[in-house]
């Protein structure tokens, strides 16, 4: 295969992987989440969050469905599964009082870059889901899927740059952050946990609805 069409095919990649990967909604979840550390905990926060999903995300590229199969895990029901963690952490954000800070032991936020930053905001349901429509059908050599390692090199690769992409918008605008005031940062918060709840109902709704529990609810 010619450079121009590799690059034409990584550029394709790329861009399909930053509207799965939902950076900016992430973004707007990191800052809300982490208000209250200083800045190198944030920036930590950051780089754990990236180093997870990217490693999320490189074990289904390699694996595809076969992880899925061999424990009999749905897709609908991993979809569902995410909804609930985001769902969760949204609803947390919603509601949270000043007063809890005070109690709070200084390590319990250590793990929001796993969840619900890393799974499933980042590599969430969607993303999954999209890179097995990629393996699936837009094999290099003309074929319905991948057939080679070239192809799974390529997504790989392209995985990392969008995810080390994103880390940059994080390290930036965590930085930029510190010049945010008290009111903003309480603002965004309620906003983020607002947004996380409307994504997580729409995941969950389209993980039942892909199940066949209940039909699909057509649009107007």
């Amino acid at each position: 295969m010619d450079p121009i069409s590799v690059i034409y095919i990584a550029g394709r990649y790329l861009a399909y992987l930053l509207i799965l990967l939902t950076p900016l909604a992430a973004l707007a979840a990191l800052i809300g989440l982490t208000k209250d550390m200083p800045l190198k905990e944030r920036l930590h926060v950051a780089r754990v969050t990236c180093l997870v999903s990217v490693g999320i995300l490189l074990f289904f590229a390699l694996t595809g469905q076969a992880f899925f199969v061999l424990l009999g895990i749905s897709t609908p029901a991993f979809k569902i599964a995410g909804g609930i963690i985001l769902f969760c952490s949204g609803m947390n954000m919603v509601l949270h009082r000043d007063k809890d800070l005070d109690d709070k032991p200084q390590n319990v936020d250590k793990d929001i870059a796993i969840t619900p930053l890393a799974f499933p905001l980042i590599a969430g349901p969607a993303t999954i889901t999209g890179i097995f429509l990629l393996q699936s059908g837009s094999g290099f050599d003309g074929q319905a899927g991948f057939s080679g390692w070239f192809d799974y090199t390529l997504l790989c690769a392209t995985i990392t740059i969008a995810i080390f992409l994103i880390y940059l918008l994080f390290h930036f605008s965590i930085k930029g952050a510190e010049w945010l005031n008290e009111t903003a940062v309480k603002l965004s918060e309620r906003l983020t946990g607002l947004l996380l709840l409307m994504i997580s109902v729409q995941v969950v709704a389209s993980g039942i609805f892909a199940s066949g529990l209940m039909p699909a609810i057509p649009t107007p």
